[in-house]
């Protein structure tokens, strides 16, 4: 990785300031090192070898949430996510890029299917306050067909909404079974690429998505892949030759289309939709929300903009500074049922609110909707 790139990329951020206010971290901490471009000044030290990777500096950086806050805040549009998927791309080289134990432990899991399957036996014994954060076990098929269908969807199961929450592509195969189609899923025996990126594995990270290419590539006529969690979405869209769309924007797009419309049920409560970082650039997740107002008896709002603390792997190695950011977000708000698209977002409100509801944003549709029949 040639480090005068980074060098130059970092040489665009004019030190304005603009940024602070957009930095959760930063807001949290009020300490320039964990700012945006306080963290480009270290960046800019290390790469050109006047800072070395200590555990300090390291602290400064890989407590950055990626949530690209900074980059729409920035007047000359710095190439912030760039700049540390590489400066990590660099380090994991360099073998100075170090995991925590729960980071490990995490990879670990994801990738070894035998792995995911155990813990989740053994999940479904726990109590039921315990589920959010143990690997849950679900049969899922790989086709769910129906008769006369429309089309076939073919649906991504990623690897953290696979192994935590397995029983939600059921519900969104219900859900579009019900609208006339059917839906084959895509299931892989480890990560797309996207949880690679995260934590710097540049050499893992393009074996994973060569290895769904290849997947795909069995696949014969026109083919997009969906996606149910933001991240992937929004790490494929970047990466993933194949066009890849939102199940959300697909299912809003039927919605829209079509002229008869399975009647939806009633669901009383008051839900708000907690934007995740990695989907702030779709317009789909707006025009999904239009389809659950429709939904007879539910309130249903939008929470301003704002990252949740989960950012990743940064909550996992970082989890203390990760749940101040949470509570900074929630505690002052009194809401019953918090929805979301990214199950990374999911599990760290969760944890940091609990008892609070988190779902996946199929659930209210696919529960109005008759699910499970």
């Amino acid at each position: 990785m040639p480090t005068n790139s980074i060098s130059d990329l970092v040489d665009e951020c004019v030190q304005c300031a603009a940024c602070l206010p957009s930095c959760p971290t930063y807001q949290a901490t009020k300490n320039e090192s964990y700012s945006p471009r306080g963290r480009l000044a270290l960046i800019k030290a290390y790469v050109e070898g006047n800072l070395e990777d200590t555990s300090t500096w390291a602290a400064s950086i890989d407590s950055c949430l990626s949530c690209g806050a900074c980059e729409q805040a920035c007047p000359p549009k710095v190439k912030y996510h760039e700049i540390f998927t590489k400066t990590r791309a660099l380090r994991t080289q360099k073998k100075t890029y170090h995991l925590s134990p729960k980071q490990r432990l995490f990879s670990f899991i994801l990738t070894h299917t035998w792995i995911k399957r155990g813990l989740g036996y053994v999940g479904s014994l726990l109590p039921q306050s315990c589920s959010s954060i143990v690997p849950k076990h679900h049969s899922l098929k790989n086709d769910y067909s129906v008769p006369a269908s429309k089309k076939t969807i073919h649906l991504l199961v990623d690897c953290a909404l696979g192994t935590f929450s397995p029983e939600v592509f059921d519900m969104a195969a219900f859900v579009l079974n019900t609208l006339g189609y059917s839906v084959k899923l895509i299931r892989l025996n480890g990560c797309c690429g996207g949880w690679w990126e995260h934590i710097g594995e540049t050499e893992k990270q393009n074996k994973a998505l060569s290895t769904l290419e290849q997947h795909l590539s069995g696949i014969s006529g026109p083919l997009t892949l969906y996606t149910l969690t933001s991240g992937c979405h929004q790490f494929l869209l970047n990466h993933l030759s194949i066009p890849t769309e939102s199940l959300y924007t697909l299912i809003s797009q039927i919605w829209e289309e079509t002229s008869s419309l399975p009647t939806l049920a009633s669901i009383e409560g008051n839900y708000i939709f907690h934007t995740p970082c990695t989907n702030r650039d779709q317009k789909g997740a707006q025009a999904y929300i239009k389809v659950l107002q429709q939904i007879p008896a539910l309130s249903i709002s939008t929470l301003p903009p704002g990252c949740c603390g989960a950012g990743g792997a940064m909550s996992t190695a970082y989890p203390k500074l990760a749940d101040s950011i949470t509570q900074r977000r929630f505690s002052t708000r009194k809401l019953d049922t918090v929805i979301t698209f990214n199950t990374s977002c999911r599990l760290q409100i969760e944890k940091v609110c609990h008892p609070m509801k988190v779902l996946e944003g199929i659930y209210p549709l696919a529960k109005s909707l008759g699910y499970p029949k």
